[in-house]
């Protein structure tokens, strides 16, 4: 009667163990497969280059080698020229800022609307990042205010 119930203490822990144990591998394949798609998140973010997207957006050719502005002072007077040639470097970079901007506003879009989607997919990995960072911001406000005493 003794060894029935031992065994079967035995064969009880054994099952509880192999639950466990199969509760935590699901977990940490759960959090490897979220850790690996906000990798993605962040690296389909990192791989839109801005400043390439507002480098090929039109620009306007000016007048900037001598025969070029030669020939433009030959129908305007020398304030005009110069007027001109300021306006179209002016407008050039208007250009190429609203470019910029409009570029890094839709990645920026785009990265909130694929964290808000990872958020929702994987809610206790979403957690554990949250509250590491506040953990770790806690710690970071702690030393800071260790060293202004």
């Amino acid at each position: 009667m003794k060894k029935a119930i031992i065994f079967t203490v035995i064969a009880l822990a054994l099952v509880v163990s192999a639950v466990a144990v199969a509760v935590h591998y699901k977990h940490k394949h759960e959090d490897d497969v979220a850790y690996f798609a906000l990798r993605a998140i962040h690296a389909r973010a990192e791989s839109v280059d801005c400043k390439a997207v507002a480098d090929a957006s039109y620009q306007e050719h000016c007048a900037s080698g001598k025969d070029e502005l030669r020939k433009y002072m030959e129908t305007h007077t020398q304030a005009e020229t110069l007027t001109e040639i300021l306006d179209c470097g002016v407008r050039n970079f208007n250009r190429w800022t609203e470019a910029h901007d409009a570029c890094y506003r839709d990645k920026e879009t785009q990265q909130a609307r694929d964290l808000e989607q990872w958020t929702e997919k994987y809610p206790r990995q979403a957690a554990n990042l949250k509250r590491d960072a506040l953990e770790n911001a806690r710690r970071r406000d702690a030393k800071a205010a260790a060293a202004v005493k």
